[in-house]
C-alpha cells in the first residue's frame, strides 16, 4: 500500500506590531498567501495573553488561523505569538505563554508530535542580565519527551558573518566567524549545546539597515 505524505510549511516573521485588529488581518493574509501551516510572530506588542480566530483576505474563505500571543501585562513592547492554521490535520495540545519573549505550542501535525518554540531575543544593547535570563528560560523549554520533535523559531538579534559564505550551521560543524556580536556568540553557543541545525535564517541587509537610532532624550 502506498504511503500518503502530508506537506506543510512553517515560517516566522517580525511583524513590528500586531496590536490593532486590522493588522491581525493583514498578518494572516500574508501567512495565508505563503500557505503556511504554522508561523511564529515577533514584536507582536499585545498586552497580556490571548487568542483570536482570524480569516485571511484570500479566495479561500474557509481557511482560518488561530493566533495566540504572550505579552507584558501593561507595556506594549516585545511580545510574541504563534499563528496556527485551523484544519483537521493539526491538533493543538497546549499553548504556554512563558513570557513576553517566549511562547510554546505543543501540536500534532498529521500525526507528528511537535514542540514549536517561538522567541524574541533581547537586542545587542540590552544588559547581560536580561540576555542570561532569556537564554536560561529558553533552555527550559527544551525539556520534553523523546517522542516530540523541537522546532525553535524566532528573532535572535544576532550578527554572524557565517552567512557571507552561504554556510549551513549544523551540529559539530565549526565555522570561522570573522564578524560576530555578543548576541551572535550566545546564539552559536546555544545551538551547539542543544545540537540544533540552523536553517533559512540568513537575510541580506544593507549596512544602513543594521543601525539602531537612539534619540538624544536617552529614552527612545
Amino acid at each position: 500500500m502506498a504511503k500518503k505524505f502530508h506537506h506543510w510549511r512553517i515560517g516566522t516573521i517580525n511583524v513590528r506590531t500586531g496590536k490593532e485588529d486590522q493588522k491581525l488581518e493583514r498578518i494572516v493574509h500574508e501567512i495565508g498567501k505563503a500557505k503556511l501551516s504554522i508561523c511564529g510572530l515577533q514584536e507582536f506588542r499585545r498586552i497580556k495573553s490571548g487568542s483570536a480566530l482570524v480569516s485571511p483576505n484570500t479566495d479561500d474563505h474557509d481557511q482560518k488561523y488561530e493566533i495566540y500571543w504572550s505579552g507584558h501585562s501593561l507595556k506594549r513592547i516585545h511580545g510574541v505569538g504563534i499563528a496556527i492554521r485551523a484544519e483537521k490535520g493539526i491538533v493543538i495540545e497546549e499553548i504556554r505563554n512563558v513570557s513576553a519573549r517566549i511562547i510554546v505550542a505543543d501540536v500534532i501535525v498529521h500525526g507528528c508530535s511537535l514542540r514549536i518554540i517561538n522567541c524574541y531575543a533581547p537586542t545587542e544593547d540590552d544588559s547581560s542580565t536580561s540576555k542570561d535570563l532569556f537564554y536560561n528560560t529558553l533552555k527550559k523549554q527544551f525539556n520534553t519527551n523523546k517522542t516530540q520533535k523541537i522546532i525553535c523559531l524566532g528573532d535572535f538579534n544576532a550578527t554572524s558573518s557565517a552567512s557571507w559564505y552561504n554556510s549551513s550551521l549544523r551540529e559539530h560543524v565549526i565555522i570561522e566567524d570573522l564578524e560576530i556580536n555578543d548576541n551572535g556568540e550566545r546564539f552559536h553557543n546555544f545551538f551547539n549545546i542543544h545540537k540544533l541545525s540552523v536553517m533559512n535564517t540568513w537575510f541580506s541587509h544593507k549596512k544602513c539597515r543594521r543601525i539602531t537610532w537612539h534619540s538624544s532624550d536617552g529614552n527612545t
